[in-house]
């Protein structure tokens, strides 16, 4: 079995009171594990909510993964998309709350 090494990358996204009116979208988590690449997508509305959502994508893939059937019998391929889905997965659920 061989280990995935997850490369992640951060950006901040403003703060909601300094979006425009028109609203504000883009990338806050970037992780990526040989041919897989997932990230979180922060759009930040007029309204002044704020959503979080997951993308992968496969390298070859033309479409998200929502749109594919993933048919392959690279072993490691789906080590990567598990590594990058359960840490997606970890940065959705946020930090772990600590009992008292």
């Amino acid at each position: 079995m061989t280990n995935t090494n997850l490369t992640v990358l951060r950006a901040d996204s403003p703060r909601p009171a300094d979006v425009p009116a028109s609203g504000w979208a883009g990338a806050i988590v970037t992780v990526i594990a040989g041919s897989v690449t997932g990230e979180i997508i922060r759009s930040i509305f007029d309204d002044l909510s704020v959503a979080d959502e997951a993308h992968i994508a496969i390298d070859g893939h033309g479409r998200p993964l929502a749109d594919v059937a993933v048919q392959t019998d690279n072993a490691q391929a789906l080590r990567d998309l598990a590594a990058v889905a359960t840490f997606l997965a970890d940065e959705l659920a946020g930090p772990p709350v600590r009992e008292k």
